[in-house]
């Protein structure tokens, strides 16, 4: 590789949650808070907002709350996907692995990824049910690997 070549890759770059147009800048009209006021963020009067120029004013893309719901739906498929993954790496390690099961599992973790990868913050329908139908299989793997290991223990 050469030197210039090496120096155009970021190892750290990965796609950014946000389109690349967006303003992430908070709306001049929105409190700020203050080393004052500590629990002022968490207040119901705080709410920050993407924005982007449009017509001269600046004009909000989504709130906080969208962001966040985004991000909680994201974040339920890395773990959905590393559930995955861990059942993936248990049959493989059978000494007679289910080839079919195996094939499965890929499927639905590639599955996962392209759906995180084209998850979108507008998505409101999409985003509930991620965070419903995989949040459900989440809490329910957790919770059997928490009797598991109370039954061991």
């Amino acid at each position: 590789m050469l030197q210039g070549e090496r120096d155009q890759i970021n190892p750290f770059e990965t796609k950014s949650l946000m389109p690349t147009h967006i303003d992430t800048t908070p709306t001049d009209s929105l409190p700020v808070p203050d080393a004052s006021s500590k629990d002022r963020a968490a207040s119901k009067n705080f709410t920050l907002t993407a924005t982007q120029e449009v017509h001269g004013q600046n004009e909000p893309l989504y709130t906080q709350g969208e962001a966040i719901d985004y991000e909680v739906a994201r974040e339920t498929i890395t773990i959905l996907g590393a559930i995955l993954m861990r059942e993936i790496y248990d049959e493989e390690a059978k000494n007679w692995p289910d080839a079919a099961r195996v094939s499965s599992l890929c499927d639905e973790h590639w599955k996962l990824l392209e759906e995180r990868e084209n998850l979108h913050v507008k998505d409101h329908a999409e985003i509930a049910r991620i965070r419903t139908e995989y949040g459900s299989r989440v809490r329910a793997w957790r919770e059997q690997r928490c009797q598991a290991i109370a039954a061991v223990g």
